[in-house]
């Protein structure tokens, strides 16, 4: 069989006898199409195929089935099942998500910065500092009821002093939804299981550390399937999305990995999740 450089991309074309029946051949990297014959004293010239048909969109069923290492991923694993278990995602997600998730937050923060200046105007000092520590409270306690659902101690003396300035700083809420999005685009993220210990890290402009004992990890799931499904783990009653930077097959083979890591354990406890049995 013989080969060529496709002229667009420069990928190798594999050139088959179908392939010279029909006088031309398709690029499986670029889809252009490379024509085998062409007028006397002319090369063969590249012409673009008709756009490929959109990926098919998987149901929630889909999703959650085994998934194996796509093709491009910037995603690092290393997997000792029942041993150990390192997941590091690099910084570097998708800019059209995160651009319109920071218009969002934008437009929020403008919003009520424009409600404390009519307020301040005003003297209505009520209302005014329900718009400032109002969203703070709205967002610190349901992050201090998961975390304890699922045994996360929320009050060591790191949590206590940013659950404090949360608290105390006006706005807090809106930079914390800010950094969110801001995990998409320059954030880094890493999933740690050793000794007994799961240990979930995110850097943005700072480092946040979740750790908990992984008796307590119950699953890992895709519970929607909207434009960009998001991998959730389970720890007992509480949920933690992650992977928020990579991209759906990346979060499908991350959540087949972590699951290959706990089967030995729940072997020897006898108690598997139902989707144990696909891994």
């Amino acid at each position: 069989m013989k080969s060529m450089n496709c002229e667009n991309c420069g990928a190798p074309v594999a050139i088959d006898d179908e392939a010279l029946r029909r006088g031309y051949a398709v690029c499986t990297y670029c889809a252009a199409t490379l024509q085998l014959t062409a007028p006397e004293g002319k090369g063969a010239e590249p012409v673009t195929a008709p756009p490929a048909p959109p990926p098919k969109k998987l149901t929630l069923a889909e999703l959650n089935q085994p998934a194996e290492r796509p093709a491009k991923t910037k995603l690092e694993i290393e997997n000792e099942p029942g041993v150990r278990f390192f997941a590091r995602l690099p910084a570097g997600g998708f800019t059209a998500p995160t651009f319109m998730g920071l218009l969002f937050a934008a437009g929020i923060i403008a919003l009520l910065g424009w409600g404390e200046v009519r307020c301040w105007q005003a003297q209505q000092m009520a209302l005014l500092a329900l718009l400032l520590w109002g969203p703070n409270v709205l967002t610190i306690l349901p992050r201090i009821r998961n975390a304890r659902r699922g045994g996360i101690n929320v009050f060591t003396p790191g949590k206590i002093v940013e659950l404090s300035l949360r608290l105390i700083v006006p706005d807090a809420s809106m930079l914390f939804l800010l950094e969110v999005f801001l995990l998409i685009w320059i954030g880094r993220e890493e999933i740690r299981a050793e000794a007994g210990q799961f240990v979930y890290t995110t850097r943005v402009l700072f480092a946040q550390r979740k750790q908990v004992d992984w008796r307590r990890f119950s699953d890992a799931r895709f519970k929607k399937a909207d434009f960009d499904p998001l991998l959730y783990l389970l720890f007992d009653r509480a949920e933690l999305a992650i992977a928020l930077s990579a991209s759906v097959p990346e979060r499908r083979w991350l959540r087949t990995e972590l699951l290959r890591f706990f089967a030995p354990l729940w072997e020897k406890t006898k108690t598997p999740t139902s989707d144990q049995a696909d891994v």
